[in-house]
């Protein structure tokens, strides 16, 4: 009989912790929801590229993973550029746009919350929204990609580059 009762509250342990995990996400999700206002929709149009969206963390905390409005979530997605914002189209997820206005530069780094890679292999796209300084990660497939996303990024909003 103990040893039945040891496997029984050892199989609980797993379920116990996905849903402290669980609890956790929401919890924060609504913390940040009350300081995060409602993103701009993804334009429609022809992506210029697909890449990886990675992650979007407070620019003053690194370390902390948005999660409010959808932004938790990492996938594939596809970004479409026009003159006035950039689009960040998530396969399975909501896409959403940062206007040109709010962006403030582009730079490159190693890693993010939970997301390590190759020197310079993350794209940070530094930019405001809420009053709330935001970087939001995207990963590309190869160089080539990457260098493409930066040219056409700065070339067409004119957006500097760190």
């Amino acid at each position: 009989m103990t040893r039945e009762l040891i496997a029984f509250c050892a199989l609980l342990i797993v379920p116990t912790i996905a849903l402290l995990a669980y609890s956790s996400v929401r919890k924060r999700r609504r913390m940040q929801e009350q300081q995060i206002l409602p993103l701009v929709q993804a334009e429609e149009g022809d992506p210029f590229i697909t890449c990886l969206y990675v992650s979007t963390v407070f620019a003053s905390d690194p370390l902390v993973r948005i999660w409010a409005r959808g932004l938790g979530p990492r996938g594939k997605a596809q970004l479409i550029l026009n003159s006035i914002s950039l689009s960040i189209k998530r396969v399975g997820e909501e896409g959403f746009s940062i206007p040109a206005s709010e962006i403030e530069a582009l730079s490159t780094s190693s890693a993010t919350i939970d997301k390590g890679v190759e020197r310079n292999g993350l794209l940070g796209i530094h930019w405001t929204h809420s009053n709330q300084k935001l970087i939001t990660q995207l990963r590309f497939s190869s160089g080539e990609s990457h260098r493409k996303a930066i040219d056409t990024i700065t070339t067409k909003l004119g957006v500097g580059f760190e």
